[in-house]
């Protein structure tokens, strides 16, 4: 993995070009994962968008996987789907806005320096989203190294397992540099 280190009130993270391509590629699943289904985007109550939230219901995902990106808030149906529709197009937007960040910064630079306040906590978010999406297909428990070593080395899991380590990784080492002084 590339070099991340804090310079001053900076995080320096750089990338070799095959890690900026990984980082993009699940990225950009994880984005399309999150586009709301835009039918009825005319329709909307203008103030409701503007505030961030749906003039209507909101369906809880069936996707497990999207389920785990836009979880429900409590355990009582009716109390969920109205979180749900106050809070859902804003959650949508805020990972997508870090996920587009950390895209737009894995595009233009091999040294990437971030602020400690909003580009650190931007990338943390969009590296935990592609944590969240690896670790739900692939139902990590807390022995996932196990299941990973007793892969073949062609199963097509393997490659999953060595991307959820690697952005597990990815995400210690910008939290300890953001915390070291």
């Amino acid at each position: 993995m590339g070099s991340i280190k804090r310079r001053g009130d900076k995080v320096v993270v750089r990338l070799d070009a095959a890690e900026r391509t990984v980082v993009a590629s699940l990225l950009g699943a994880v984005r399309a994962l999150l586009a709301a289904d835009d039918d009825g985007a005319a329709d909307a109550d203008p103030l409701a968008a503007l505030v961030g939230m749906s003039d209507g219901p909101v369906e809880t995902p069936q996707d497990p996987i999207l389920l785990r990106l836009l979880p429900d808030a409590y355990g009582d149906t009716e109390q969920s789907a109205e979180f749900r529709r106050l809070t859902d197009a804003d959650l949508r937007a805020r990972k997508t806005e870090a996920i587009d960040r950390v895209l737009d910064d894995v595009a233009t630079a091999d040294r990437i320096q971030l602020d400690l306040d909003e580009g650190v906590g931007m990338w943390l978010q969009a590296v935990n989203d592609v944590r969240l999406v690896l670790g739900t297909r692939l139902d990590i428990t807390e022995d996932w190294p196990d299941a990973r070593d007793d892969l073949a080395a062609d199963d097509p899991h393997a490659a999953l397992y060595d991307f959820y380590g690697w952005f597990s990784a990815l995400q210690d080492r910008l939290v300890v540099a953001a915390m070291d002084d």
